[in-house]
């Protein structure tokens, strides 16, 4: 837990990112990946394989 000071801060700042983005073409870059590849992804990220973050596409639970 945070105490509430150091919380407030998270939030005032993340308020003035989220603006930021909204005014500057900002986004972040990841690699989707199937719920099935859940696995390979952390294998991936234990040997700093990585460049982008993994997004789990949620469609693919339902071929789970």
């Amino acid at each position: 837990m945070l105490p509430s000071d150091r919380l407030e801060t998270f939030e005032r700042c993340g308020g003035v990112l989220r603006e930021s983005c909204a005014a500057h073409p900002l986004h972040a870059d990841v690699e989707v990946i199937p719920i099935q590849d859940i696995n390979k992804a952390y294998e991936r990220m234990i040997h700093s394989d990585v460049r982008y973050r993994f997004v789990i596409d949620m469609k693919s639970l339902a071929r789970a």
